[in-house]
């Protein structure tokens, strides 16, 4: 987390920030592989390496998933700006930077491994700071444990209301295929998924506490936070 703007530095803030926005043109696809959460890096001591922000630039690489709300800022010329950022808001831990439309994507610690994307910029935040092989990825200290997808699995509960628009998606045969859906999908922080309908529902984080499921139907739901290991 970069420093926070000097008190009375609104201009400075909403120059840095640009607008935003929670979805429209989006980043399309699923891109990487399935997210199984954020696990901190095994082992004792840790050494840091921080590098500078050209150094972790990503030429033509995505990390997909992990938007945060609202997923990106428009107004953004350079993907230093888009860096800035991100090092201004709390959990932003990866950047995918758009050039042509000025846009900056944001992301949470649950992001994708890179995929190959001609006209994406991406970098992680720490890469800058240089604890990527970290313990729990800052400090050196317990970070955030995320779990699998199994592990995560809550089998024949709902997590009822808050269904992005629109609120479910056909062809999604497995709950593995749903959770990447979510993950691509801004303002995504929860699933149902009803595996003989192939049908993947989609939350924001406004659901509500797990109920059991009572439609008749092989249900199962997902928070995202489980698998950043941040619920």
């Amino acid at each position: 987390m970069g420093k926070q703007p000097k008190k009375g530095g609104k201009l400075l803030l909403k120059l840095i920030m640009g607008t935003s926005g929670d979805g429209g043109e989006g980043e399309e696809g699923a891109g990487g592989e399935e997210g199984e959460g954020g696990e901190g890096g095994e082992g004792g001591e840790c050494t840091k390496n921080p590098q500078s922000v050209a150094q972790c630039k990503l030429s033509g690489q995505r990390l997909a998933g992990a938007q945060m709300t609202p997923g990106y800022y428009d107004g953004h010329a350079s993907y230093e700006s888009c860096v800035t950022l991100c090092q201004t808001l709390a959990g932003c831990e990866a950047v995918v930077y758009k050039a042509a439309p000025k846009r900056c994507f944001v992301k949470t610690a649950g992001y994708l491994s890179a995929a190959p994307e001609a006209d994406s910029t991406s970098a992680e935040m720490c890469c800058i700071r240089g604890d990527c092989d970290c313990k729990g990825g800052d400090g050196g200290e317990e970070g955030p444990k995320g779990k699998t997808i199994a592990e995560c699995t809550l089998n024949g509960i709902n997590l009822p209301g808050a269904q992005l628009t629109p609120g479910y998606y056909e062809g999604y045969p497995t709950i593995a295929s749903c959770v990447k859906k979510c993950q691509t999908t801004p303002g995504c922080r929860a699933i149902g998924h009803k595996s003989e309908a192939k049908r993947c529902f989609v939350k924001s984080a406004a659901y509500g506490a797990a109920v059991a499921d009572t439609s008749g139907r092989p249900t199962a739901s997902l928070e995202l936070c489980c698998l950043e290991g941040t619920c």
